[in-house]
Order: C-alpha cells, then structure tokens, then sequence
C-alpha cells in the first residue's frame, strides 16, 4: 500500500508496537488505510518492521496491524507503512476512516 496517496485524517489515537526495546507506546497523529504517522520516547529505526495496535476511543477492540514497515524518523515522530493486516481488521480499519473522512466533511459543511 502506498501510504502517500491516501487522505489521511487527523487523529490523537494511542497505539502500542513491538519494537527493539521490547514493548512501546505512542500515539497515532495521522491515519490512513496505508499507512500513519506517529509520535513515541521511543521511535523505531527506518526499515524496522513491527506490529501494531491502535487503540480506539470508544470502547472497541484495539485495530491490530500485523505488520508495519517504519518508513521515516525525525526526532519523536515517525512514519509507518503498513504492511499486513487480517482482513477483518482492514475492514475496521477503512469503516473507521471513512467514518473519519465523512465526519471532517460534514463539520465542513456546516
């Protein structure tokens, strides 16, 4: 997936990933169906590969990505391809985008 081509929405999602260090956390700043941004204390180096979960603020299960390719860094911040994801979480994924996508369009309408 290219991550670059899809809209991305503005989010503040905790998230938690599977890096060197062992178990990390961070938050989700954007998010597409390809891909997302990230801030942590501790970022991963690029071309890493990790696991991650998205948690979400309702009360849903967290969105697990099986595999996600670290594709920048730049101080706390960095960005994640992703990879792998069971279908039944890709579909969580893009309901949960497109949700996204149609609530930023009808604030802007109103």
């Amino acid at each position: 997936m290219d991550a670059q081509k899809d809209r991305r929405a503005h989010v503040r999602y905790p998230v938690q990933f599977l890096g060197d260090c062992g178990l990390s956390e961070g938050t989700v700043t954007n998010l597409s169906r390809g891909g997302c941004a990230m801030e942590s204390d501790t970022p991963p180096e690029v071309d890493t590969v990790v696991p991650l979960r998205v948690r979400l603020p309702s009360h849903e299960p967290p969105i697990e990505v099986e595999l996600t390719e670290v594709a920048w860094t730049s101080g706390r911040c960095f960005g994640l391809r992703f990879l792998r994801l069971e279908a039944s979480q890709a579909t969580r994924l893009h309901c949960l985008i497109n949700g996204l996508e149609y609530g930023i369009q009808m604030n802007k309408a109103s």
